[in-house]
């Protein structure tokens, strides 16, 4: 999708909203007020918010659009279904990503029946999505095996990765802390690692984050497919209304139902049965204990012997070396798109406008007439002017002679007063010299006729049709004929606050990251030297101390593809720490996470390669991303660390190096 769709469904939004607050509101807020108050407007917020993850899961697995469209329906539908009985109100999107993957699966099955019984009247096109044969192959294994992971680790990856949110955001929406969200990242990420490569997919982390990511942003549905689905849903809530719910639709819905209700069945039965034997066996143990030597769980584990074959196998391994630190960490900032130059073209002139030459869309070059307008009163002042300029110069050259003729008179001794002549002379001539202002004054405010445009620019704006009588306005109430900005270069505004002023250079490296776009690494062009109030809307709860400071720094991006829109919304990630040149720099796939008692505080740890075997080493982690972890204690840059089977690795395995890096 353009991003001028994801533009129009920014604005639908907050119209749909009304309220700041409203649009700001969680996904277990708008679900509480749709499941307790029928609140249309919370549940459709909630589908233009989870939409595009919905509909890309659909995509994912079937590879007609039509199909797709409509397991994107059925999804919701069982939403509104279900919306009462989902467990945790903090977790919509995963809630929705499995039924839509289930739903999907449903569909993909009929739609095989359906083919194989039509391939026996004839043959049928298959429809085939236009992407790279191995990514095709990888995608359906990735999405099954996200659907099996843990909740717990299945939740961030959908949030953080397939909806693009920022870790900070997935901790509140979960109500965790924000080292639980990185931890359960990374666990998530190395299971579903190790979960593809058993099913012959070797992927490293930074492939497999990258995939997912790029899952999140292979398409979202069209504006009229998502209010059809919200009409769609609404109906399918009220019995009275079940005939404008599209019929496919409705069936893929009510059987995802019954199989979910049957899986329940299912579930319960088999803890029921659980329970049955579990009572069962205490009953039996209770009339059959006699004395037994109680194993103490301070035993050690039975010692193998010395020629046993898995004693001897070594554990294949990649090693890295750490890399000297000194990076600069960031952190996300919101920003906003403005072109870098912008021109309100507005008359200075009383007029009827003649012709319009451009429109809304058209490129214009500097010096380009874009508006004429009709104003036959100017033209006669100029030719006003014209004339009483001719007739100055005229009495001049009159002066002129008159002046010389009295020169010669003089000199001749036959009277004449060339003094006289010659303050005649300076008068005409100044007679003149104003007539020749007027007229220049007169063509001036004739060539206001002509409105043009004062650099190379597109026109984004138009409010003027031919006929209509246009004036002068009122700086207060400015309302211009046509606006025209350049967009070949734009400028990216960001409020940076009070706290990480300090560190804003101009040149500083920063990080551009456009919604749905390919990120960037751009320089700070600019910043103002004074601070001034937040005008952003504040959440969370008040602070007690002053009213936070920010200061606005610009970023210029070359543009000369369009794929910053002045109005957009991005995403900049600005310094907020020194770099620490003593510390190192290893993959984040190194460092695993060790769960305490609470699961909440956790350890992080790396495995060093010594003399052939394999030692756990606490760390101490500054900084991860997706890509490398900034370690300040716990390691030393001459330490091998092992990045690949960690899964396989103990304290004190045997390793065999494969190939160091």
């Amino acid at each position: 999708m353009s991003q001028r769709n994801l533009n129009s469904i920014v604005r639908y939004l907050r119209q749909l909203t009304g309220s700041a607050n409203a649009n700001g509101a969680s996904d277990a807020e708008l679900l509480e007020r749709y499941v307790r108050h029928r609140d249309e407007a919370a549940f459709e917020l909630l589908l233009w918010r989870h939409g595009t993850l919905v509909f890309n899961v659909c995509r994912r697995v079937l590879p007609s659009e039509q199909d797709a469209e409509d397991a994107f329906q059925a999804t919701f539908l069982a939403f509104v279904r279900k919306a009462s009985s989902i467990s945790r109100r903090g977790s919509v999107a995963a809630w929705l990503y499995k039924v839509a993957y289930r739903v999907a699966l449903e569909a993909r099955e009929r739609t095989r029946k359906t083919a194989a019984v039509e391939k026996l009247g004839g043959e049928i096109l298959a429809v085939q999505q236009a992407v790279e044969p191995v990514w095709s192959d990888v995608r359906p294994i990735l999405d099954e095996e996200l659907s099996r992971l843990p909740e717990r680790l299945r939740r961030p990856i959908i949030l953080c990765y397939l909806e693009g949110k920022s870790n900070e955001e997935a901790a509140r929406e979960l109500g965790c802390r924000l080292g639980t969200i990185y931890s359960r990242l990374s666990r998530g990420r190395e299971l579903l690692r190790l979960r593809l490569q058993r099913r012959g997919v070797t992927l490293s982390v930074t492939a497999l984050t990258a995939a997912l990511t790029a899952s999140a942003i292979e398409a979202a549905p069209a504006i009229p497919l998502m209010r059809r689905a919200v009409h769609a849903a609404l109906a399918f809530g009220d019995p009275s209304s079940a005939a404008a719910v599209p019929p496919r639709a409705a069936t893929l819905a009510e059987g995802v139902l019954r199989t979910m209700f049957v899986t329940k069945l299912k579930i319960a039965a088999v803890m029921l049965l659980v329970l049955g034997v579990a009572a069962g066996g205490v009953w039996t143990q209770a009339w059959t204990a006699g004395p037994q030597v109680e194993a103490r769980a301070d035993d050690p584990p039975p010692k193998r012997k010395a020629g046993d074959k898995k004693d001897a196998e070594r554990v294949s391994v990649k090693v890295v070396k750490p890399t000297q630190g000194g990076r600069l960490l960031l952190m996300p900032r919101p920003a906003e798109i403005i072109a870098a130059q912008q021109q309100q073209i507005v008359p200075l002139i009383s007029g009827t406008v003649n012709e319009v030459l451009v429109d809304i869309g058209d490129h214009v070059k500097k010096g380009q007439t874009l508006i004429l307008l009709d104003a036959p009163l100017l033209v006669k002042e100029v030719d006003e002017a014209t004339a009483s300029l001719e007739l100055a110069q005229a009495q001049v050259d009159e002066a002129a002679a008159i002046c010389r003729a009295e020169d010669v008179a003089a000199r001749e001794r036959r009277g004449g007063n060339p003094e006289k002549a010659r303050a005649a002379l300076s008068a005409a001539r100044a007679k003149a010299k104003l007539a020749k202002a007027l007229l220049d004054k007169a063509r001036i405010q004739a060539s206001f006729t002509q409105l043009k445009a004062a650099f190379d620019g597109v026109v984004t704006r138009r409010t003027i049709d031919p006929g209509n009588f246009v004036q002068p306005s009122d700086s207060r109430v400015l309302r211009p004929l046509l606006t025209v900005q350049r967009i070949d270069i734009v400028r990216i505004v960001v409020q940076v606050p009070d706290m990480n002023a300090s560190l804003i250079k101009r040149d500083l490296p920063v990080v551009v990251n456009p919604f749905g776009e390919k990120r960037g690494e751009y320089k700070i062009s600019r910043f103002s030297p004074t601070l001034v109030e937040d005008t952003h809307p504040k959440t969370g709860p008040p602070t007690l101390g002053p009213d936070p400071r920010v200061m606005t720094v610009e970023i210029d991006v070359p543009n000369s593809d369009n794929r910053f829109l002045p109005g957009m919304h991005c995403e900049v990630e600005m310094p907020w720490k020194m770099p620490d040149p003593g510390s190192l720099i290893v993959p984040s796939a190194c460092v695993l996470p060790q769960p305490r008692a609470d699961d909440e505080k956790v350890q992080r740890f790396v495995y060093i390669i010594r003399d052939g075997k394999a030692y756990r080493k606490v760390v101490t982690v500054n900084f991860e991303d997706s890509i490398n972890a900034e370690i300040s204690k716990g390691i030393q840059a001459t330490d091998v660390i092992a990045v690949s089977n960690l899964g396989e690795l103990r304290d004190g395995t045997p390793v065999k190096v494969e190939k160091a890096k």
